[in-house]
């Protein structure tokens, strides 16, 4: 069985580096807000980044030079994993928002067109 790329990489990002990707939406409208509502992107990265990788590597490593060598390892597994995360959602939102160009302006055969390859892309 074949888990989502989401899924996938929530696991890495979760399970491996010990960042909860669901988290964010624990604590009411505030968090939601804070974490949903369009910000600058990159800034939340490095505050999660620096939260949940950072400080904990800091607090339990028995030095400085041992802390900056597991805050770049963690750096160099989490740049991928985050970045194919960000990649598929926003296949998500593209595809979606096309779809939903297409059904207002498009002919039948093209909304029927549109609904087939969203539904071969895994969107359905």
């Amino acid at each position: 069985m074949t888990l989502g790329l989401g899924l996938e990489v929530g696991l890495v990002l979760d399970l491996d580096i010990g960042i909860c990707v669901g988290y964010r939406f624990d604590g009411g409208p505030a968090a939601f807000d804070r974490y949903v509502v369009p910000q600058s992107n990159q800034h939340l990265a490095v505050e999660l980044f620096d939260e949940h990788v950072r400080k904990p590597i800091r607090d339990t490593a028995p030095s400085d030079e041992q802390a900056a060598q597991q805050m770049v390892e963690a750096f160099r597994q989490l740049l991928p994993a985050v970045t194919e995360l960000v990649s598929n959602h926003f296949r998500r939102v593209l595809l979606a928002t096309a779809e939903e160009h297409i059904e207002r302006v498009g002919d039948p055969a093209e909304v029927e067109a549109t609904h087939a390859e969203t539904r071969r892309l895994g969107r359905a």
